[in-house]
This record gives structure tokens, C-alpha cells and sequence, in this order.
């Protein structure tokens, strides 16, 4: 009873014919329906599947714009560049003049040479002053639910989860700091733009826009271009539509169908049918255990500690970049 199984709807209306029970009916759809969501939420949730890990994604941190210069008046939310190529794309980005700790959210850019900020600026009124115009965060993808880890290329160790708090007191105390990102923090929604529909991959971008989940870097101010891969682990959407595919691999979806029979003659005080479905879903579980239970067994990048080793001696010798403690 394996490969038949693809869909939603091939789940429910296995279940219902076993019990012979009434596709039309109304409260048995329902109760199947439900039994086969609560079922497949609580096996995706409990377990760190490999079926649920994404590995092949990454998010472009684009490099601080700074070309020209900026005016503004005291009170104003209006920015005007001089010798700037302000674009669409810089919307949502953040500016803050050389001079200053404030930096401002630009939530429109009105031309080339003109954008608005989020709030009245509060420094004097200047012209001819020195800005940065960078992205520090960035939305992630709509089906993420938990990020495994975060690296970047030609860095040898991940970039490292910190809470809100302490990268709020990171940018408060360094906020001129520029770099490759350090660390990292989970707060809050943005913008997630979908890929252009000329250059869209069917089973791989995301269409259209939206708000997203976003992740937010620091130090701040990029001083590169950088591609940000994020393995992470895919978030369960609810199985509504018949033709809904369940996550789970093909071969284990009748995992579903016997927790659902289970449910249903447990409903019905039929214990000892209800038992026996039981034993074939942990049965079938298990089996689904052993070949896509994820052991943790990635390698995990650690900067090494200079005082330790040598230059040298670590070019030789490169396993002293993994698995080693500073």
C-alpha cells in the first residue's frame, strides 16, 4: 500500500475507504482531515528529518553604496544626493551620514538623487557630507521555519547566533563597524522579493513579494558583496487541498494512514483495531528512523585560536580548522 499514496487526498480517501465510510460525508472528511494534519505536524515537528533540510539556498548581502554625497534639513525626512544613482532596489535599506551614530530607514527612494526616511532627521541642517547606504538584514525564504547554521564563502567558521539584545548592543556600540557578518539574529518580518518571472526556476524560487522573516547581520555596513548560504529546515504548511504533497518521502506516507485508522477506532472505542494501526504506524515510524533521521553529524567550523597554532603549521596541518575549541 506504498506508492499509492502521493497525495492529501490519496491518504484520506484510503482512510475512509478502509473504514468504509462515506467520501460525501461531511464529519468524516473532517475528522480524517484533521487526523491526518495533527498526525503529520506532530512526526515533522518531534524529529530533525533530513527530508525537511534545505542546503542548496543562499541570500546575496549586496556591498554599502556610498558614492557621492548627501544634504539634508534639520526636521525633514526628504535626502538629497549629489553625484548619487539612488535605485529602486535601495528602498528598505538603511542610510546614515559619516558624522552621526543615527542611521535612518529610506522607505522610498524618489529619484537618483532623492529618497525618504522613516523619521525627521535630528542632526543639523549640512550639505556635502559622507554616507553609508547598506542593507543589514534581509528577508528569509517563506518556507523556512528553523535555520540550521549560516556560513559564508572564504570564511572557515559559521556565523554565529546571538539574541536581539545583544546585537542591538553591538550596532549601538560599534556602529561604524564594517565587515563580513559576525553574527546573527532572527527578529521581526521584511520584504522578501520573489525572483523575476523571466528568470524563475519552477520548483525552486518563490514567486511573488511579501513579508518573510528576517535575519539581521552584524557588523552592519557590508564592505563586500557576500553570498549568505542558509541550510534550514522547511517549515510544515497544512494539507488543505486534495492535491496537497505531504513532505514525508513517498515510501513512508502510509505513516499517515495508519495514525489516522488508529485515531479513528480509538474515537470509536474499538481499542483493539485501534492498537493494532498504532503498531504499524510506530512500526513504519521507525522504519522511517533509520534512513532519513538526521544524527547532527554536519562539521562544525571554529575559528582557531592564533595563539595556539602557527600560520604555517595550520596550512599544513588543516583538520586543526574543524572541530577544534579557541
Amino acid at each position: 500500500m506504498g506508492n499509492e499514496l502521493q497525495t492529501f487526498g490519496d491518504i484520506r480517501n484510503a482512510a475512509i475507504a478502509r473504514v468504509k465510510g462515506d467520501s460525501a460525508d461531511t464529519p468524516t472528511v473532517d475528522f480524517f482531515s484533521e487526523s491526518i494534519n495533527t498526525r503529520y505536524r506532530t512526526i515533522c515537528s518531534r524529529k530533525k528529518w533530513k527530508f525537511l533540510r534545505v542546503t542548496n539556498r543562499s541570500l546575496r548581502l549586496p556591498i554599502r553604496y556610498n558614492t557621492g554625497t548627501i544634504a539634508w534639513t534639520n526636521g525633514q525626512r526628504t535626502i538629497t544626493g549629489t553625484g548619487t544613482v539612488w535605485t529602486g532596489d535601495h528602498r528598505h535599506w538603511w542610510i546614515k551620514p559619516n558624522s552621526t551614530n543615527n542611521s535612518y530607514r529610506v522607505i522610498t527612494v524618489t529619484s537618483a538623487t532623492s529618497v525618504t526616511v522613516d523619521s525627521p532627521i535630528v542632526e543639523a541642517t549640512a550639505t556635502g557630507q559622507g554616507y553609508q547606504l547598506y542593507q543589514s538584514e534581509l528577508a528569509l525564504f517563506p518556507d523556512l521555519e528553523d535555520v540550521d547554521d549560516i556560513r559564508i564563502d572564504g570564511r572557515p567558521w559559521l556565523v554565529r547566533p546571538v539574541g536581539p539584545t545583544e546585537i542591538n548592543s553591538l550596532r549601538q556600540k560599534y556602529s561604524n563597524r564594517e565587515g563580513a557578518p559576525e553574527v546573527y539574529t532572527i527578529e521581526g518580518e521584511s520584504v522578501f522579493s520573489g525572483t523575476l518571472l523571466a528568470q524563475f526556476i519552477l520548483g525552486y524560487d518563490f514567486l511573488g513579494t511579501g513579508l518573510s522573516r528576517a535575519i539581521h547581520f552584524w557588523p552592519q555596513i557590508p564592505d563586500a558583496n557576500y553570498t549568505i548560504h542558509i541550510p534550514y529546515k522547511r517549515r510544515v504548511s497544512t494539507l488543505s487541498l486534495a492535491a496537497d504533497i505531504p513532505l514525508i518521502p513517498i515510501e513512508h506516507r502510509h505513516v499517515l494512514l495508519y495514525f489516522a485508522l488508529s485515531d479513528w477506532y480509538m474515537k470509536d472505542r474499538q481499542d483493539q483495531t485501534g492498537r493494532y494501526y498504532e503498531s504499524l504506524a510506530k512500526d513504519e515510524l521507525r522504519e522511517m528512523e533509520t534512513k532519513y533521521l538526521d544524527t547532527d553529524d554536519v562539521l562544525q567550523f571554529n575559528a582557531p585560536n592564533p595563539n595556539k597554532y602557527h600560520h604555517s603549521y595550520l596550512l599544513r596541518h588543516s583538520e586543526y580548522y574543524f572541530d577544534r575549541e579557541g
